[in-house]
């Protein structure tokens, strides 16, 4: 699968190909080439497994990028956008190929049992200890860039362009890939013709390759609000107003956007996945918050839900008697992915 994956990639890549003839077919040199580096690539693999580390962090992951990077010849720039790294291959006249890799973790605790699991913790913004885990893959999406970037050094004679090799910082809370373009990415570098990235996946077996033509993952948005409310004693609830019935009955009416306001061939999810208030069993608090997650593939749709986020909370406060309307701030907005047909179709086909 390791192989597989390097093969993949660069098959995929829609050079201008150098006219050679061999007895030795290119899709066998690139397998050949992949099988001889792939052990050096599983054990960085399990390095930057070990060593994990959150979004804006990426400090020693973006080290390890930019030094190998540098080992293959190209010509590597680190701290773009943060911890970003941008490496260039430039190979004669041809097409600007961008490939990208996201680098950082998540505060997960492994427990995979894995004899190079992670062990590591780090303080969170509150003070907190916070395991840190590649569990969405980052380390294996490093690890393959690198693998490229080394099979299309040993085959230069076989392809002419310019490889632009990008290591996403921030990918995980939305912020790298704005903070990336905004510090050059497209200006102060070969800006691409076409750009290229893959994701592993567990839902399907190894040595399978997905793909999708067209929509391909949906955009996001989230929502934090916070209802604001009258404290009391939870005895005397009537001398006060409930945020946290309040909060209740507007996650109730956000489950009717979906399946009352979304078109049915629209598809759409949205999901409350904190609700937070109060400390005490005998008091009602003054304040309740709640974080929310929507999905879309229309951007028309997403703005359509957040609308009526806001219309469903604001009406909930007035409906329990609050001047004070929710406070809703909406961030790490992402557009849908929607892959180029005709890209797809040139990988597909090799």
């Amino acid at each position: 699968m390791k192989k597989l994956i390097f093969c993949i990639f660069i098959l995929s890549l829609p050079f201008t190909l150098a006219a050679q003839k061999s007895k030795n077919p290119l899709p066998d040199r690139i397998l050949q080439t992949a099988e001889k580096s792939v052990e050096y690539y599983y054990d960085i693999y399990r390095n930057i497994h070990s060593n994990p580390e959150l979004s804006l962090c990426e400090e020693q992951t973006s080290k390890l990028l930019a030094s190998e990077m540098g080992k293959l010849g190209l010509e590597v720039t680190e701290n773009v956008g943060g911890y970003g790294v941008v490496g260039v291959l430039r190979n004669g006249d041809g097409p600007v190929i961008m490939l990208r890799a996201d680098m950082d973790a998540l505060p997960v605790k492994e427990d995979t049992g894995l004899s190079f699991a992670s062990k590591k913790t780090v303080s969170s913004a509150e003070g907190s200890a916070t395991p840190v885990m590649h569990a969405c893959g980052h380390d294996m999406h490093s690890t393959v860039l690198l693998g490229t970037l080394s099979a299309l050094v040993q085959l230069r004679k076989e392809w002419k362009g310019t490889i632009l090799a990008v290591g996403e910082p921030a990918e995980e809370i939305g912020a790298g890939a704005s903070a990336l373009i905004a510090d050059g990415l497209f200006s102060r570098f070969p800006c691409p013709d076409r750009a290229m990235g893959f994701h592993v996946a567990p839902d399907f077996p190894a040595g399978t390759v997905g793909y999708t033509s067209g929509p391909s993952m949906a955009g996001v948005r989230d929502i934090d609000i916070t209802f604001y409310g009258k404290g009391t004693h939870g005895a005397m609830p009537h001398n006060g107003i409930d945020p946290i019935v309040m909060a209740a009955t507007a996650v109730l009416e956000f489950q009717t956007i979906i399946s009352r306001n979304v078109r049915a061939d629209e598809p759409a999810v949205l999901t409350v996945g904190s609700f937070v208030g109060g400390n005490r069993p005998n008091v009602v608090p003054e304040e309740v918050k709640l974080l929310l997650t929507v999905r879309y593939f229309n951007e028309e749709v997403g703005e359509l839900i957040e609308k009526r986020v806001r219309e469903i909370s604001n009406s909930c406060a007035q409906g329990f008697g609050m001047d004070k309307m929710p406070l809703i701030y909406v961030h790490g907005i992402l557009p849908p992915v929607i892959n180029d047909p005709d890209l797809t179709e040139k990988v597909v086909s090799s």
